[in-house]
């Protein structure tokens, strides 16, 4: 997939504005319609006169995009100026997509020559009876190195996959339990669905794997992270919870001390109160046994 970038001060920029009013939406449409559709074919900005009837344009837009500087005309149509300033060229695109493919047919390859030369125990004994030599295993790994007997939470493909591509039924229950709660949580707390996709998937992943989080833990401090008034405005995303994850767990932390202090006083307090109810009643005792 590739995105289409518009930047947050594009509304204001002197070339929209300088679009009239009455102009300006349909222009703007027409400009973000046919940017997403440059970027998804890899055109390098060009458009050709004829998808201008397909999108069901107004060609007075399309003028309009042209007299702004947001477009160029071409022989064949239009061009965004200065697309390779602000998108991504067709020669970017498809030289990341080949590192990729070259990168997983490599792991693949290692992958199947390690199943092929991977040699199974042998017996302590031959056909002809004969003893053969068995070799010995270590009882104690390399604790540097992640011990077969303890494999990784998640599976080897998650550890690999940098931009998580495969849809979320094909995540680890961790990872899709964990990114699903957040959503739900934000939402409950009144703000917009957040969408799922891969910055998410990504990082609930190295979240688990790469900084060491218990699963259950990283729940409980979701939770209450989403409960605080502070923080449930300013952890929106997966990302955000995954980089702010030691502040919120220490801010959570000292606010149950606080929490437990609070509990403490009122219980000192009631000693005390009982202390002083008893020398007054010795003081009134002792004062009355004088009187008399």
């Amino acid at each position: 997939m590739v995105w289409f970038n518009v930047d947050d001060g594009f509304p204001t920029s002197p070339k929209v504005l300088s679009i009239p009013r009455g102009e300006r939406m349909a222009a703007v449409g027409l400009w973000t319609i046919a940017g997403a559709s440059c970027a998804k074919h890899l055109t390098d900005g060009h458009i050709q006169t004829f998808m201008l009837d397909e999108w069901g344009a107004d060609p007075l837009s399309a003028e309009a995009l042209v007299a702004s500087g947001l477009w160029e005309t071409t022989p064949q149509g239009f061009v965004f100026h200065d697309w390779e300033g602000w998108q991504r060229t067709r020669e970017e695109v498809e030289g990341k997509r080949e590192a990729e493919r070259l990168r997983k047919k490599t792991w693949r390859e290692n992958r199947a020559d390690q199943k092929a030369n991977h040699v199974p125990p042998l017996s302590h004994g031959t056909d002809s009876g004969t003893d053969a030599l068995v070799p010995r295993v270590s009882q104690h790994p390399n604790q540097a190195k992640p011990s077969p007997t303890k494999p990784s939470r998640l599976s080897t493909k998650e550890l690999l996959v940098d931009d998580s591509p495969e849809p979320i039924s094909e995540l680890r229950p961790e990872v899709e339990r964990l990114c699903i709660l957040l959503r739900d949580l934000v939402v409950a707390n009144g703000s917009k669905v957040p969408v799922i996709g891969p910055s998410w998937h990504t990082a609930a992943r190295l979240m688990l794997v790469a900084d060491g989080r218990d699963v259950d833990a990283a729940e409980r401090l979701m939770r209450w992270c989403q409960a605080d008034s502070f923080w449930r405005g300013n952890v929106l995303s997966m990302p955000k919870f995954r980089k702010g994850y030691d502040q919120i767990r220490l801010h959570a932390e000292r606010q149950r001390i606080e929490r437990q202090e609070q509990v403490k006083v009122p219980k000192d307090q009631q000693i005390l109160d009982v202390i002083e109810t008893g020398r007054r009643m010795q003081a009134e005792h002792d004062r009355k046994a004088l009187s008399a």
